[in-house]
């Protein structure tokens, strides 16, 4: 057999092999995604009865939000955001943290494997990202919902009042590097007919909310992270809510510094102490809008009150005359 003969039947084994191979990894890939899937389906995580006996409400989130974590730690809440709530997939799902990605698997060893993890089930990992100055990657898009969970400057400052500047700061930056990547309320068109309605009901975007959960012991109390908000007026608080750890399965809280085993509490034990609750913005307008709204229905509720009293009134009246004319 010649050179050339050899040198393309060569070349020829190689580009079947990398093909075998491509196909291989797709077909790995798939299987991944479909185990995930039918993971993702059998950890649902139900409504629970809070300790007061009330039903407690599911957070709600799911593969259809743009979700934008920032300041993850070792990426345990994105993979249970991944296994219990993006049953979908999560392809619209952006991860960052502050680290590097060397400091970062220094710093917490479970965090490659979860990295890993949330790659597969399609979302997206940045690294380097700073919460106060988010990139251009980030910015590229627009969110439903942007999560920053226990944000800490971690500047082992011990004088109380220096850290709670250092912290406002922190959150006041971030306030205004997320508010404008929020998406904003469309409806799309309406459908001419009904096999037409559920293609635009997918097409409906909601109005983007910020989610900020912090715990509420002091310091953290003195954050005062709802009078931040107000001060800057772009954005308006929706509501606050107590944030439960066994929401999300797997979830274990980290500190900034990262992780020491026989130093550092696990289990979540010190935001659970701490009380912790979840603070919920969205830009101001909307708030105005809905504020506006709920007056509009209550006046309107009145209204509808009154006529049915006036109505009442008339109704009575017309049956005394009635037996007044019977009588006589």
């Amino acid at each position: 057999m010649g050179r050339l003969k050899r040198k393309k039947l060569t070349n020829a084994l190689d580009r079947l092999l990398d093909k075998n191979a491509w196909k291989a990894e797709k077909e790995r890939k798939a299987k991944a995604l479909a185990d995930n899937l039918e993971k993702a389906k059998r950890n649902q995580v139900k409504a629970k009865r809070a300790s007061s006996d009330t039903l407690r409400t599911r957070p709600q989130l799911s593969s259809k939000d743009k979700i934008l974590l920032v300041g993850e730690g070792n990426f345990s809440f994105a993979r249970s955001l991944a296994e219990n709530y993006l049953e979908e997939g999560s392809d619209n799902m952006i991860a960052t943290c502050y680290d590097t990605e060397e400091v970062l698997y220094q710093k917490y060893e479970d965090a490659k494997d979860n990295v890993e993890f949330i790659r597969e089930y399609g979302a997206t990992v940045l690294f380097e990202v700073d919460a106060t100055d988010l990139s251009k990657e980030v910015k590229k898009n627009r969110y439903t919902k942007i999560i920053f969970n226990f944000p800490h400057a971690g500047a082992g400052i011990k004088d109380q009042d220096r850290n709670v500047v250092a912290n406002q700061k922190l959150l006041n930056a971030f306030f205004d590097s997320a508010a404008p990547l929020l998406t904003k309320a469309s409806q799309g068109e309406i459908p001419a007919t009904k096999s037409e309605s559920r293609q635009v009901e997918e097409e409906i975007v909601p109005d983007g909310e910020i989610h900020v959960a912090l715990k509420t012991c002091q310091p953290y109390n003195l954050w005062a992270i709802k009078s931040l908000v107000k001060a800057k007026g772009v954005l308006a608080v929706k509501g606050t809510a107590p944030f439960y750890p066994d929401d999300y399965p797997g979830y274990e809280h980290r500190r900034t510094l990262g992780f020491k085993k026989g130093t550092s509490v696990g289990k979540n034990a010190e935001i659970i102490s701490a009380q912790p609750k979840n603070y919920i913005f969205v830009r101001k307008e909307v708030m105005d809008k809905e504020n506006e709204n709920s007056i509009k229905g209550s006046l309107k509720r009145q209204l509808e009150q009154k006529k049915l009293k006036m109505g009442k009134k008339v109704k009575r009246k017309k049956v005394q005359h009635n037996q007044s004319d019977d009588d006589e």
